[in-house]
């Protein structure tokens, strides 16, 4: 069984009919038309999503998608079922069933034939992408981030209602009016945040605040400095929403400092809200956009985008890298950690990034070299075994970062991208340690998995896995002490930002992404202010990659970039950069019990 393109009979049950190689052959066009595992789309759970990324005939998709369907009783039962829905759709002629092929038949099977003949048709039917919808962009007149409005708060409610009247607002061309019902809608979230009368809050929305300075932006007499910010919003999962929101957090908590001291060289500063699905596909046609200044369904938008912040992930930004680098854009990524990679390693690893992209988040190399210290000084020659993903670069980053310092006798490794994970034993049952070298969206489901197959395993992982969201009582007790190498710990940040965090979100617990986001837009800003008056792209650049360069100090220290563009970690940011944290029930004695992420002291 191939993960993703097994349909869910055989893989939960190890039953399979006709109908199940029909779903398989519709698996495989999935992933002939977009380049992605249909697993990473959500198939056969979301069936419209994958059309997002490549536009076929609307009576294509729907007959590929009834070969989808979870459920084999609703898929076609035969070929000749499915030969006839495409006849009936006019994306074939009418076969003559008098006409017989005895020798092709022999050859290759009635279904090897029908699966060569229907991804031939639906290949010719494939045209390019369409123009993404405008639901990928937002400067004030839509909101992105998925709402999920789960209280009953009435003060939460009426928050997004003075949000949506602001985005009415903003859409006419009316900013005075729109920052009015901005700045109400976050009093109201902020009042609606602090009610202890609910169990469920209503946190404080980044997303409006960015569109409240971008309202006073446009409302100057001086055109604004315009960035973006793209995100892994994708419409669906509810974890690249929240981990979207910390990027935006961090985004709004600097765009809005800078605006209240009136903007950078007397011009405030406009974020342009992006998302690109996580998908490198679209992260390319997001980065185009930018690159053109061609906003979809903003025909009002005039202005020269100057830089972008992201992407969120390492997938992600190679994406857009390519036209990054063409199109001479910077782009400085709080997130992305893979460690670059120029030739393909023997292993099979490669991350070739161009020095366009600069990275706040040191690379997973750093974090690694921790834990292995601590693993050398607490667990001498025990040998390793660790969970990954061919197919994603950070998890194959991860690994290798990981790997690299044990001598081969001792470490030994399980692919994901290839096999289920209980199908691992063989592998690695023989380790002791475990490291969990997974990425987003597969560190809670394969994870906590893995955990409850070797509970009796020291469990290591990266930072895909250090997210207040991963300690439900649930995650977090079958959890408890395994150790995360991180980039960065919040806990670390200036009492400054901690204060000012109170201030916007009332929690000083807005996660160390909101940390690096906050500091990729002070890179930018700080060399904005230097470029001066009228900046260029080229500028930016120039500014950024001088070796001289340093930020002024930030959520996690003062930024500085190495010849690769990466975050240059001098030995006085060891105890600060890349460190080490453990699940427990608490911290400190004097703690509640809770889980929390601890950190481990060198």
């Amino acid at each position: 069984m191939t993960p993703g393109f097994s349909p869910p009979e055989q893989v939960n049950a190890g039953i399979v009919y006709f109908a199940s190689d029909l779903y398989s052959l519709a698996a495989t066009c999935i992933y002939l038309f977009t380049g992605e595992n249909p697993m990473n789309l959500d198939i056969p759970y979301n069936l419209e999503r994958w059309q997002n990324s490549v536009k076929v005939r609307p009576e294509l998709a729907k007959i590929i998608n009834k070969m989808l369907e979870p459920s084999p009783k609703y898929r076609y039962q035969s070929a000749d079922e499915v030969m006839a829905a495409l006849y009936d759709a006019r994306l074939i002629q009418n076969p003559d069933p008098t006409v017989k092929k005895p020798w092709l038949y022999a050859g290759f099977g009635i279904f090897g034939v029908l699966a060569i003949a229907f991804i031939t048709y639906i290949i010719h039917l494939v045209t390019q992408p369409p123009p993404l919808p405008d639901n990928y962009f937002t400067r004030g007149e839509e909101s992105l981030l998925t709402q999920g409005i789960t209280s009953t708060n009435p003060d939460c409610l009426a928050a997004y209602a003075k949000k949506q009247a602001g985005m009415n607002d903003f859409s006419q061309g009316n900013f005075k009016k729109a920052q009015q019902n901005f700045q109400e809608a976050i009093n109201l979230f902020k009042k609606a945040a602090l009610d202890n009368t609910t169990a469920v809050k209503c946190s404080v929305d980044p997303e409006t605040l960015i569109l409240l300075n971008n309202a006073k932006a446009n409302d100057s007499t001086q055109p604004p400095l315009t960035i973006a910010v793209v995100n892994p919003i994708n419409g669906t999962s509810v974890e690249f929403s929240r981990l979207s929101e910390q990027i935006l957090r961090g985004v709004a908590h600097l765009q809005n400092k800078i605006n209240e001291r009136k903007g950078i060289n007397e011009q405030f500063l406009q974020v342009i809200i992006a998302r690109d699905d996580n998908s490198p596909k679209i992260a390319t046609r997001v980065a185009k956009y930018i690159a053109e200044n061609k906003i979809p369904g903003d025909e009002a938008f005039n202005g020269n985008i100057l830089a972008v912040i992201g992407n969120f992930t390492s997938d992600a930004i190679l994406g857009g890298d390519k036209v990054y680098e063409s199109e001479k854009l910077v782009a400085i990524s709080p997130t992305s950690t893979a460690v670059r990679q120029k030739t393909i390693t023997s292993s099979g690893y490669q991350f070739k990034l161009s020095k366009n992209v600069f990275r706040i988040a040191p690379s997973d190399a750093v974090a690694t070299s921790d834990l292995f210290e601590y693993i050398q000084k607490n667990f001498p020659g025990e040998k390793a075994g660790t969970f990954y993903n061919s197919e994603k670069i950070y998890s194959k980053s991860l690994k290798e970062a990981f790997e690299k310092n044990f001598t081969p006798k001792n470490v030994a490794s399980c692919d994901l991208g290839k096999i289920t994970i209980d199908k691992c034993d063989s592998q690695i049952k023989n380790a002791n340690l475990l490291m969990l070298s997974l990425g987003l969206g597969e560190a809670t489901n394969k994870g906590l998995f893995a955990i409850q197959l070797n509970n009796n395993k020291h469990l290591f992982a990266g930072d895909s896995f250090y997210s207040e969201d991963k300690l439900t009582p649930g995650f977090a007790e079958k959890a408890k002490n395994m150790i995360l190498a991180i980039p960065f710990d919040i806990e670390l940040t200036p009492q400054w930002y901690k204060d000012e965090s109170i201030q916007l979100w009332e929690t000083r617990y807005v996660g160390w992404r909101s940390a690096t986001a906050h500091d990729a837009a002070q890179v930018i800003a700080d060399a904005l202010q230097k470029v001066g008056n009228n900046p260029t792209r080229q500028g930016l650049y120039d500014v950024l990659s001088n070796k001289d360069f340093k930020s002024t100090p930030g959520a996690t220290g003062i930024v500085e970039f190495d010849e690769l563009s990466d975050r240059k970690v001098k030995s006085e940011d060891n105890n600060r950069l890349g460190v080490l944290v453990q699940v427990k029930n608490q911290c400190k004695p004097e703690d509640q019990v809770h889980y929390r992420f601890c950190r481990i002291d060198p």
